[in-house]
């Protein structure tokens, strides 16, 4: 929505405006709706229409918003950030979508060139969990790893759905003891903190564990952070972040020519 120039007039937050939302929008003012069932303020806002994704909320959820103001719902999971793109197009402006989708098409591409051999090399997308656990992200979970799975990257065996379905995961993810660490390993680790990087204290059991420093990617300094923030939520916007983290990262790691 944001990428689209349609006049927002409020959004749901659980805390804070991502700041990467904040710095698109400039100096647009919003209501925080907070908590998304906060309906005084979504309705004190007047808005046209309401947008909201696919998930499963309270029965009588839908219902109230709709008397508010007409709601359309997107279902962005499992993910596919061109579908959702698309989606939004066929109510709103397929115009400009088609824009947005060709440009992001074109960003993929222009990094793909670049890239020496995707395919010989194993990117692990991982994230603290609390409790002693550790998160681990499935075929295209979310949209940071959509956009590898793009670039012809490698993903670890133990990240594949297959795995996941046979841990009493599904699709997206699943999560797994610090005592199986072993199944975030991969020539590359991506970690996906609430800072993008190592300063987040969800992490710190995680990174404080021995047996982190027993994995390669570990051994090998070749463990990068990322920010939950927009690697985690489709967007065309949040997906260019996304391609120049993973630019970024592969530089450092000497794949990208």
């Amino acid at each position: 929505a944001v990428a689209s120039d349609l006049p927002i007039v409020g959004a749901a937050t659980q805390d804070e405006f991502a700041p990467y939302l904040v710095e698109a929008l400039g100096y647009r003012e919003l209501a925080d709706y907070g908590a998304i069932e906060n309906f005084e303020a979504l309705a004190a806002s007047d808005p046209d229409v309401i947008v909201m994704d696919g998930g499963e909320w309270e029965e009588n959820f839908y219902a109230l918003a709709e008397e508010i103001a007409p709601v359309v719902r997107f279902n962005l999971f499992p993910l596919d950030i061109f579908a959702a793109i698309e989606s939004f197009g066929r109510v709103f402006d397929q115009e400009r979508a088609d824009e947005l989708s060709a440009d992001l098409q074109a960003s993929i591409d222009a990094v793909s060139s670049d890239l020496i051999d995707p395919g010989s090399i194993e990117v692990s997308v991982v994230a603290p969990a609390g409790d002693g656990m550790v998160r681990l992200y499935t075929d295209r979970a979310r949209l940071g790893v959509q956009m590898i799975d793009l670039l012809g990257l490698e993903r670890p065996e133990s990240q594949s759905l297959a795995a996941s379905e046979a841990a009493g995961g599904g699709v997206g993810e699943y999560v797994v003891s610090l005592e199986a660490l072993a199944l975030a390993d991969g020539d590359l680790i991506i970690v996906k903190t609430n800072t993008g990087g190592p300063d987040d204290e969800a992490a710190e059991p995680l990174l404080t564990t021995p047996l982190w420093e027993t994995l390669d990617a570990v051994q090998e300094s070749d463990v990068f952070y990322a920010d939950r923030r927009y690697w985690n939520f489709a967007g065309p916007i949040a997906a260019e972040l996304v391609l120049d983290d993973i630019v970024e990262i592969l530089t450092a790691s000497e794949l990208v020519g």
